[in-house]
């Protein structure tokens, strides 16, 4: 499974076909993926570094930013239901 282990952004404009300028952002995410290489000694595990890029306008980045808090808020309900330490009193 590929590991996020860094992220950027370009931002850009472009004109459209009607003269209009729009800005357009380049996500850039690297990743690390395991890569497993036999050698004498048995099987040894590196890491290989790319990068994932897509380009989106500002609607773009707002819907994936608002999927990602949901995903976020679904991991912390998770971690806490898993959790068998109680909840802190002091939320009241």
């Amino acid at each position: 499974m590929n590991e996020l282990i860094g992220h950027s952004a370009n931002v850009m404009l472009a004109e459209t076909d009607k003269g209009r300028l729009i800005a357009t952002v380049e996500l850039v995410l690297l990743v690390s993926e395991p890569k497993y290489q036999s050698d004498p000694s048995g099987f040894v595990k590196t890491r290989s570094v790319t990068d994932i890029r897509f380009a989106t306008g500002a609607k773009g980045l707002r819907a994936l930013a608002k999927e990602l808090g949901e995903l976020a808020d679904d991991a912390e309900e998770l971690e806490e239901r898993a959790s068998l330490k109680p909840r802190d009193t002091d939320e009241a």
